[in-house]
């Protein structure tokens, strides 16, 4: 593992523990010190590694949307939007619109 990798996984699991914290905060009205006791407690400390493993789950998925999205060559996957110039048209509503101003917009 690099230390990237281990530096990100710490950076996620401490800011889930975090906003874990901050409701523990909210629901104990104000109170940093005892908020922090409360937090060592075994169901806050579940909070925070389910936030930590939802985290986890929502990157992969938009990782994998992004990894979709760029790749091209794959044929399969009926998600990969075309780039511009692949046949792509303007509606005609916005050609004639541009026919009948000259390509400038009303103002």
């Amino acid at each position: 593992m690099s230390s990237y990798l281990i530096g990100n996984l710490v950076g996620r699991l401490l800011m889930s523990a975090f906003l874990v914290w901050l409701v523990l905060l909210c629901i104990n009205r104000f109170k940093p010190a005892y908020s922090a006791k409360r937090l060592l407690r075994p169901l806050p400390l579940l909070a925070a590694v389910i936030v930590f493993i939802a985290g986890l789950i929502g990157h992969v998925v938009s990782d994998t949307g992004v990894q979709q999205l760029t790749n091209p060559a794959d044929t399969q996957n009926s998600s990969v939007f075309p780039e511009v110039g692949d046949g792509i048209h303007k509606p005609t509503e916005l050609l004639a619109l541009e026919t009948t101003t000259g390509g400038q917009r009303a103002a």
